[in-house]
């Protein structure tokens, strides 16, 4: 993370842009090896990454979270191995599965790849709609983060 605490953004215009293909494979693959080394714990109650999970991956996102306030990737990133079968909840913490062991020594962008196009998408709404969220802008901050990473929504046109 730079910083500024927004990551590597570049100002045009009005707008920011912000690379995000390198920065999902270095992330992809940082998230998986926090798994592989216990540090991403769950809910046993809610099923959802705890806060001080949040906080860990958000300190070792490539270029920190999408926006400085918003743990947006740092919340989505552990839901997305788990759907994708990479971990799975063990006694409180995501455990890397044989998939998940295989896949961490794949390029990164196949995995990603791989991701985008098994039926991990619709696996990760459903999962998402089971958790009970407390604050809708949760919800929101969740649908924009599989959004920004690639994932279609249902209802949302395929480009």
């Amino acid at each position: 993370m730079n910083a500024s605490g927004t990551g590597s953004l570049g100002a045009v215009g009005e707008h920011r842009v912000r690379l995000t293909d390198p920065e999902a494979q270095l992330n992809l693959r940082t998230v998986v090896e926090l798994c592989a080394a216990g540090e991403v714990w769950y809910s046993e109650k809610t099923h959802r990454p705890s806060a001080a999970t949040v906080h860990t991956v958000g300190s070792h996102l490539a270029h920190g979270d999408f926006y400085r306030d918003e743990a947006i990737a740092s919340f989505a990133w552990p839901l997305l191995v788990q759907a994708g079968g990479l971990a799975k909840l063990e006694g409180g913490r995501l455990q890397l599965t044989a998939k998940g062991r295989t896949r961490l020594r794949k390029p990164p962008a196949e995995v990603i790849r791989q991701l985008a196009t098994a039926p991990c998408a619709p696996c990760v709404i459903r999962l998402a709609s089971a958790i009970s969220l407390s604050r809708s802008s949760e919800e929101l901050k969740f649908r924009t983060a599989l959004l920004k990473l690639g994932y279609v929504l249902p209802g949302q046109p395929i480009s």
